[in-house]
């Protein structure tokens, strides 16, 4: 028999739910069974069998979420073969259980370990680049493609049942996520490019580098202590801007006593004036002249304190265009760095607008 339209779109609208009901004993059993329950009624309205359909589903159940709708839409197809007595039901377990977990290895490493992290990097991107409107784009169009992929594969799966899956076979996933992968790596890459100051100091990028990749090369060696050596590598991270800081400050004393007296702080008002406030590329260029200098320069925005030589402190301002920022700066060279910082937001920062 072929469902009712009505039957397949409650049982889709319901897939969206699955994991809803989790729990550590059936996973996402609970979920499975709700979405099974309307093609199910459809095919047994006797009682007993009906009940006897419902439990082949309230057992363990666990695959990635992206891949319930074609599952469900498989599962219906053969729920059909059941019903007319073409399939036996004691069949069904080992079809659920290879269909199942087969399906949940490629999910993990397709949407999760690759479609998902190229779709946020890609937003991301855009975002430091200030481009808000493709961002936007970007985003409901890659929702947008999920939906269409989730439909498709759902139709399929209740059209032709385990067919569908030699269909899978031949789009080589697997493959598709590991070039999906490389090109992750090259997005990163280019994250890194548009956060760091640029002229780069190979000095600290490399030194930075290596710590991460030996942070990594630890969590890799020693899996059982990966957590600890994440607590303790999140808490020197927070406690270094504190130490640089205390550094900082103690370098700004020594020289001011080497001059026979206490710095002036000299302060400046400046507004936002380019259209896209202070992005990324903005961000970049302020950190990037004021690294130039000895001076230590600070931003200041409702009475919040930002050190003008780090972009990612500057970019946490989130400054929209007609914001009014307060710039000090103190050091033997703080009118010079001064002048030059108040330049870059006379100039939009090279913007056009």
């Amino acid at each position: 028999m072929l469902f009712p339209k009505k039957t397949l779109l409650q049982t889709f609208i319901r897939t969206y739910f699955v994991g809803s009901c989790f729990n550590t004993r059936g996973m996402q059993n609970v979920g499975l069974a709700l979405c099974m329950e309307p093609g199910l009624r459809e095919l047994y309205p006797d009682p007993d069998e009906m009940q006897r359909a419902r439990r082949r589903y309230v057992k363990l159940y666990n695959t990635h979420p992206y891949w319930t709708p074609l599952i469900v839409g498989i599962f219906l197809f053969l729920e059909q073969k059941i019903a007319s007595g073409v399939m036996p039901a004691s069949s069904l377990p080992k079809v659920k259980t290879t269909t199942v977990y087969t399906l949940s290895a490629i999910g993990d490493s397709l949407f999760s370990g690759s479609v998902m992290v190229f779709w946020s990097l890609v937003a991301v991107l855009f975002l430091l680049q200030g481009w808000h409107g493709p961002a936007l784009v970007w985003g409901l169009g890659a929702w947008g493609g999920l939906q269409l992929f989730k439909v498709y594969t759902f139709c399929r799966g209740v059209s032709e049942g385990i067919g569908v899956l030699h269909r899978l076979r031949n789009w080589n996933l697997m493959d598709w996520s590991g070039r999906i992968k490389l090109a992750n790596g090259l997005l990163m890459a280019g994250v890194w490019v548009v956060l760091f100051p640029l002229p780069l100091n190979w000095l600290n990028w490399s030194a930075g580098a290596g710590i991460l990749g030996l942070f990594a090369l630890l969590c890799l060696k020693l899996l059982r202590m990966r957590e600890l050596l994440l607590v303790i590598f999140l808490f020197v991270w927070s406690l270094l801007p504190g130490f640089l800081e205390y550094v900082s400050g103690l370098s700004m004393i020594y020289r001011s006593n080497q001059l026979g007296g206490v710095m002036e702080t000299l302060v400046q008002d400046v507004s936002i004036i380019n259209e896209l406030g202070l992005h990324a590329r903005p961000a970049a260029r302020i950190a990037q002249e004021a690294q130039k200098y000895e001076a230590e320069i600070s931003f200041f925005q409702d009475e919040r304190e930002i050190d003008a030589k780090s972009i990612l402190d500057i970019l946490t301002l989130a400054a929209p265009k007609g914001s009014d920022l307060r710039i000090t700066a103190q050091g033997s060279d703080a009118r010079e760095a001064l002048d030059s910082i108040c330049r870059l937001f006379e100039e939009r920062f090279g913007e056009d607008r």
